[in-house]
């Protein structure tokens, strides 16, 4: 399924179908724009993210949702949907429940662990996507979700990668092209990632953008184990 001539087509097919199961199993319209989010295992990651997302979807829903939005036609706030992601047990989890509890999110709002491959189904589920970096970033792309993503990291730190790496994440170093916008230390501030989300939510055609710029790339992040083929005769 990662081959250039199917990947496109037969992912899309499979993704859809756990979009559809998702978004029936928590009663999530098919026309509702769908936001993911994981704000990171660790409580310095989460408290970088949590301020600056809750602040930017909020930015975001009020511009393309009625009453707020200019658009005589823009839907109501209701439509708008963003599902966190969290790891479950972690000192993050904790800190972001605590901190919605004193902080109203925008939209509604979904909470899921990472048990059962939940993410993964959220992922496949939704239109757009925040995660800090890390492996998440590469389900996304699986996924074909676009995603923006969020770090926290000194300039000094940054300016060794960029002379090494010339990237950060992983997946956009293997590559070596920012597919994914990677928003860094104060990059990552609430306007910026309403922006984004904004450019890719009048241009629905993005993801499909991504999708083909990934297309030879996903095959390259995978670990192989080589088998007998005269021993193994099942798909694996």
């Amino acid at each position: 399924m990662v081959n250039k001539n199917n990947f496109s087509v037969d992912v899309e097919r499979a993704v859809d179908k756990v979009k559809s199961e998702f978004r029936e199993r928590h009663q999530i319209p098919d026309k509702s724009t769908v936001l993911f989010f994981a704000p990171g295992n660790e409580i310095k990651e989460a408290a970088f993210t949590m301020p600056n997302v809750i602040k930017g979807v909020k930015e975001f829903i009020l511009k393309y949702s009625s009453p707020t939005s200019l658009s005589p036609k823009a839907p109501s706030v209701e439509n708008y949907t963003t599902v966190i992601s969290l790891h479950k047990g972690s000192e993050a989890e904790k800190f972001v429940r605590d901190y919605l509890k004193e902080n109203e999110w925008k939209g509604r709002l979904i909470i899921i662990d990472n048990e059962n491959n939940e993410h993964i189904n959220a992922m496949a589920a939704s239109d757009m996507g925040l995660i800090y970096d890390g492996q998440m970033v590469g389900a996304a792309a699986v996924c074909h979700l676009p995603t923006m993503i969020l770090l926290n990291m000194r300039m000094h730190h940054q300016w060794y990668h960029d002379l090494f790496n010339r990237w950060q994440n992983n997946m956009v170093t293997i590559a070596d092209n920012n597919i994914y916008p990677e928003l860094i230390g104060g990059e990552a501030w609430y306007g910026k990632i309403c922006d984004t989300l904004a450019e890719w939510y009048v241009k629905p055609q993005t993801r499909y953008e991504m999708i083909k710029k990934w297309e030879y790339f996903i095959k390259g992040t995978l670990s192989y184990h080589s088998l007998d083929i005269t021993v193994v005769k099942s798909r694996d």
